[in-house]
């Protein structure tokens, strides 16, 4: 019934992700975060749902931090960008 009833957000969803190439889905709401992954799952595969909070927490970057390799959810950071391009540089020397 639950994923019935969420049709509707999952099509929406579905559309911006044919037109846009969107894979991300950020929620606000803690209520959505926990209801929206099954609805992704289900009806549109590849859509992943994040909280606005943990892509402010993935973003901030304080001063003396040591360098980060993986975000808030243990994911590895090193990846890269839609041109092809390293997300994270390695410099040249390091000492």
């Amino acid at each position: 019934m639950r994923l019935r009833g969420g049709f509707p957000r999952a099509n929406a969803v579905k559309h911006v992700k044919e037109k846009h190439g969107v894979n991300l889905l950020a929620c606000i709401c803690a209520i959505d975060k926990a209801t929206l992954p099954t609805l992704m799952e289900y009806w549109v595969p590849g859509v992943e749902v994040a909280g606005v909070h943990e892509l402010l927490g993935n973003a901030l970057v304080m001063t003396g931090e040591k360098e980060r390799t993986t975000d808030l959810r243990r994911e590895d950071l090193r990846g890269e960008d839609l041109q092809g391009e390293p997300l994270v540089r390695e410099e040249a020397s390091r000492e």
